[in-house]
């Protein structure tokens, strides 16, 4: 058993009270001896036992009242008795991780479609009642509101309706944001899962002391939660990019020969030999080419294209690399002058 205000079961302290009352009254008391004192004695000792019987409990009544109201207001809450309760109701909390990795793998089988699956899977699993809080580990905190809901239909469903994801996963903040959640939830069955991929890049390193931090803020909670790591997905080892792409001459007219650089990274301590490119102008392929990347290079391939018609167009390139097609992608638009 724990409390929510362990301070408040101090107060059960109390009790003696009445006790410190009931003596103070019987150092009060004085013997006076009168005439007719032999009439009454008789009758004194026939109910004295009758009557401390009666004053004691009175006084452990009295002494059972404040105890059970400090008792009350500490907020008892009983624990450990998860394996008896059934299809109680929980408070579950769920850290979705959103960001760049989980787009890796094959099209309808990426990390994130998998995490969006076993997520909404849980929710809808839930007992009725139950409360679900949802914080996003990457890209920001956009899902629902800030407040738990018991809407497993609606929870379920933006889960699957939640947009591809960017950035890195921020585990110290959803951690935080997990512990708010569960102040704001009233179940004592308590649930706290984590989806991911586990990239190591965000779970040590740098990382490591705020994790620490933030492992140790699910410690401190009255009641812990039951923490569940699930890991979706599958880690990756070797990831290129397309950083950037630079146009010369900034300022492009009809019929004039434009240079198109593409900027790539490799970013794995593997090398991609003949990584091929492709340039597509409004979504149609112009151009292709292949580039050499060492383990850790930088790499740059140059495209000539001349636009026929001015107006504002699409530059879209593509690289055939890896897993996580989000980022073998780029797209800039620009403007060609009559």
């Amino acid at each position: 058993m724990t409390f929510f205000n362990a301070t408040l079961a101090l107060g059960a302290a109390a009790c003696v009270i009445p006790v410190v009352i009931h003596l103070l009254n019987r150092r009060r008391h004085r013997v006076v001896r009168w005439g007719a004192m032999h009439l009454i004695v008789p009758i004194e000792r026939t109910n004295r036992r009758r009557i401390r019987l009666e004053q004691l409990i009175l006084l452990l009544i009295r002494m059972a009242i404040l105890a059970l109201l400090a008792f009350c207001m500490a907020g008892p809450v009983l624990t450990g008795w998860h394996a008896l309760s059934g299809n109680a109701k929980t408070s579950l909390a769920i850290m979705f991780d959103k960001s760049y990795s989980m787009e890796a793998g094959a099209v309808g089988a990426t990390g994130l479609e998998m995490a969006k699956r076993n997520a909404a899977r849980l929710i809808e699993h839930q007992p009725r009642g139950s409360d679900i809080s949802v914080s996003l580990m990457a890209g920001g905190r956009t899902f629902g509101s800030t407040a738990p809901t018991t809407h497993r239909r609606r929870a379920a469903d933006g889960i699957r309706e939640l947009p591809s994801g960017f950035g890195a996963a921020d585990i110290p903040d959803s951690f935080e944001h997990a512990t708010r959640a569960f102040g704001k939830m009233q179940h004592t069955k308590r649930d706290l899962v984590v989806i991911s991929d586990f990239q190591a890049q965000d779970w040590i390193g740098d990382s490591a002391a705020s994790l620490k931090q933030a492992t140790e803020l699910v410690d401190a909670l009255p009641i812990r939660p039951t923490v569940t790591l699930m890991q979706v997905g599958s880690a990756m080892i070797d990831n290129l990019s397309v950083q950037s792409i630079e146009i010369s001459p900034p300022v492009v007219a009809a019929g004039q020969q434009v240079s198109i650089r593409v900027n790539l990274r490799n970013h794995s301590r593997v090398a991609f030999p003949s990584v091929g490119v492709h340039l597509q102008i409004d979504r149609q392929d112009r151009h292709s080419g292949t580039l050499d990347l060492g383990a850790g290079e930088d790499g740059q391939l140059l495209f000539e294209h001349t636009f026929a018609d001015p107006g504002s167009h699409v530059i879209g390139v593509r690289a055939d690399a890896d897993t996580l097609p989000i980022d073998n992608n780029y797209r800039a638009v620009i403007q060609v002058w009559d």
